[in-house]
């Protein structure tokens, strides 16, 4: 009887695992919002869990289905799992983003940052300062005198500076024009700025800084209540990223034959999240590119998911980009060098 009872649950066990698998392969492809909850969780976590399921089955039985499943998992989660475009690139001899001027990687490269300062202080600004950026996008901006102090560190006179909800954008620039925002059915417009910079040698590139909608923190999958949370709170995610989008087609015509675009900032929604899915058209996310290393930035001391991106439309070329960490944050710094296609 005992045995015929521990035979059922290794099988049952296996055939979780195999299910587990299908159902992560579905979830992760459509990303549906009513499911968005089951997306929060990276996949290398389900992983994680039927390898475990496996490993207890094979105390119960013993058949080749086992080994076949766990290779599944193995084969299919490099392709599923956003962390080992990083490790790959590593792989194929990729060069780190590193703390020198980015005219080592080209003479005619920017490099830009993007962190969510948590209000940090001159600890964090000097951190800051020692990558040698050319721009800057901050969320949860230290208070104004400090940030000013940074750009006047890094770019003296030609240092120019935006500020919105708590959002600044500072550069090497001649000038930098913010659109602003229009009202909304909201109380106040989604947190981000819409910038147009021209640089000191007059290229333009249009710049847009967003934080988006803080995501809930319920985990309790058996309440209904927890799932709507979720999926509505993906909703508002995209609504706002749309919002922010809309602005930057109100940006002032130039006379440069294209003007590039850059959409940065904190998502606070894992990578390929569904709300991000307006920007995959024409826009590409760098860390898929040219990633280097461990991309994830959430939280800082071990982040499980890249919720702090920087897309690129595709008159831009990365060249490498890389998160590193900074004190007084609860985010890692991400880092990322570009030229401008010919």
């Amino acid at each position: 009887m005992f045995h015929r009872l521990g035979k059922t649950i290794g099988y049952l066990l296996l055939i979780s695992a195999f299910a587990m698998h299908a159902l992560v392969v579905v979830l992760f492809h459509f990303r549906w919002d009513k499911l968005a909850m089951a997306t929060v969780f990276p996949v290398w976590l389900y992983a994680i869990v039927a390898l475990g399921l496996l490993i207890v089955a094979r105390f119960f039985i013993k058949t080749r289905w086992i080994p076949a499943v766990a290779v599944v998992w193995l084969i299919t989660l490099p392709f599923l799992a956003d962390e080992t475009t990083g490790l790959k690139n590593m792989a194929l001899g990729y060069r780190p983003v590193i703390t020198t001027e980015v005219t080592e990687l080209s003479p005619n490269a920017l490099r830009i940052i993007t962190i969510n300062a948590k209000y940090g202080g001159p600890q964090q600004t000097s951190e800051i300062a020692a990558w040698n950026p050319d721009i800057i996008l901050i969320q949860e901006s230290p208070p104004h005198y400090k940030v000013q102090q940074l750009a006047q560190q890094l770019f003296g006179k030609d240092s120019v500076m935006q500020r919105h909800r708590q959002c600044t954008i500072l550069a090497r620039g001649k000038s930098l024009r913010m659109v602003p925002m229009a009202r909304t059915s909201r109380s106040m417009a989604p947190r981000g700025i819409v910038s147009q910079l021209t640089l000191v040698d007059g290229r333009v590139i249009n710049i847009a800084n967003v934080h988006l909608d803080s995501a809930t923190v319920k985990l309790s999958a058996w309440s209904p209540e927890t799932w709507r949370a979720h999926a509505n709170n993906r909703r508002r995610r995209r609504e706002s990223l749309g919002f922010i989008m809309a602005h930057l087609r109100l940006l002032p015509d130039v006379e440069q034959s294209y003007v590039p675009t850059i959409v940065a900032g904190d998502f606070n929604a894992p990578a390929g999240d569904a709300s991000n899915r307006m920007l995959q058209d024409d826009y590409v996310d760098t860390y898929t590119i040219c990633g280097v290393g461990w991309g994830n930035t959430f939280p800082t001391g071990l982040p499980i998911h890249r919720i702090d991106q920087i897309w690129l439309d595709r008159r831009l070329d990365p060249l490498g980009l890389s998160a590193e960490k900074v004190g007084n944050t609860d985010h890692r710094m991400v880092v990322c060098d570009f030229i401008f296609r010919p």
